[in-house]
């Protein structure tokens, strides 16, 4: 295991996974197994966050299409597509059937503070 962590060389997973069965011979392949499951549930749960963020992207930008008549201007489209906060963009949706015109609804987008922006 030293020799992994002190070398210079790229550490490859057939190393890694003979290292910890060497050390630990009696469960080590049960070590990497329950590893390797854990990486895979967090890689799966990330995509499924980034696609519900993605979908929720979506309705705020469909429903401003819908509502102001497909003439949702770029700089709108932008800040939206780099929202990062699906709570913020829920509550956008609503601001968006709730905005009387597309000036009132930038005023709102213009108005989040930049920490709030980012996933939460």
């Amino acid at each position: 295991m030293k020799y992994l962590a002190n070398t210079d060389n790229k550490v490859t997973k057939t190393d890694a996974v003979k290292a910890i069965e060497t050390i630990f011979p009696e469960r080590g392949a049960d070590m990497v197994k329950g590893w390797a499951k854990e990486y895979v549930e967090e890689g799966m749960e990330k995509g499924m966050e980034k696609g519900m963020l993605a979908d929720a992207r979506e309705m705020v930008l469909k429903a401003l299409d819908i509502k102001f008549s497909n003439n949702v201007p770029e700089d709108i489209q932008k800040k939206i597509t780099a929202l990062n906060n699906r709570i913020l963009l829920k509550d956008l949706l609503g601001h968006v059937i709730q905005s009387k015109d597309i000036d009132g609804f930038r005023k709102i987008l213009q108005a989040i503070p930049p920490e709030q922006m980012q996933e939460q």
